[in-house]
């Protein structure tokens, strides 16, 4: 359970780059026009709201698994029941506009996670560890979007102006909260053996990173 949950968390980096990355991703789309921050705010709510999507899938198996899957319905009726809710309201406010959306599906994720893992609380009384399933992958995924973030803000200004300099600045801030993020996991030891087993050549580097104390 605990390592469904944080191989759950575990594809959170991407998003959370998308997060760290919002603005400069909708200036590069965009450009710079007045709809950009608009879209940049937008961008980096629905990063935030995956922190609590990525955890609706393993609640969700989990809660079958143990003969639950009809609360499932009703709790992913109640999320959508929330999500239009606001829609409607925040997005007929002005100063909120479309960004009612990006709130709405924020709301309505952290409602179907809680009430999820409170659901599954119930029909198992089982307790999940905290440490390895929450706040080691959130850890390694907050440091790689800040990661991100500050190698975009390094390499922005040594790069030609335009689209292709931002461009290029946006791929290698990506790749290095990547890189960031892998070597933040191997030194929290956020990966087991076992999670790399099904990988091509899993056995052999599994090994080798046992060798180093890593796994």
């Amino acid at each position: 359970r605990d390592r469904s949950v944080s191989r759950g968390l575990g594809d959170v980096y991407k998003r959370q780059g998308m997060a760290a990355l919002a603005q400069p991703i909708a200036r590069l789309f965009y450009g710079e026009g007045q709809s950009t921050p608009i879209v940049a705010r937008s961008l980096a709510l629905l990063g935030i709201a995956s922190l609590a999507s990525s955890l609706c899938g393993p609640f969700s198996s989990m809660l079958q698994a143990v003969g639950k899957a009809g609360w499932n319905v009703r709790l992913l009726v109640a999320a959508m029941a929330l999500k239009l809710a606001a829609n409607w309201f925040l997005c007929a406010i002005p100063e909120v506009n479309i960004q009612g959306a990006a709130l709405g599906t924020l709301a309505s994720y952290l409602f179907l996670a809680s009430a999820q893992l409170g659901c599954l609380r119930r029909a198992t009384g089982v307790r999940l560890s905290w440490l390895g399933s929450f706040l080691r992958p959130l850890a390694c995924a907050l440091l790689c979007g800040m990661g991100a973030r500050l190698a975009y803000g390094a390499l922005g200004p040594l790069l030609p102006s335009g689209r292709w300099g931002d461009g290029a600045a946006l791929l290698a801030a990506v790749a290095f909260g990547a890189g960031l993020y892998l070597a933040a996991l191997l030194l929290l030891r956020g990966i087991r053996k076992s999670d790399l087993q099904s990988l091509p050549k899993g056995q052999k580097i599994a090994k080798t990173l046992e060798k180093q104390g890593w796994i």
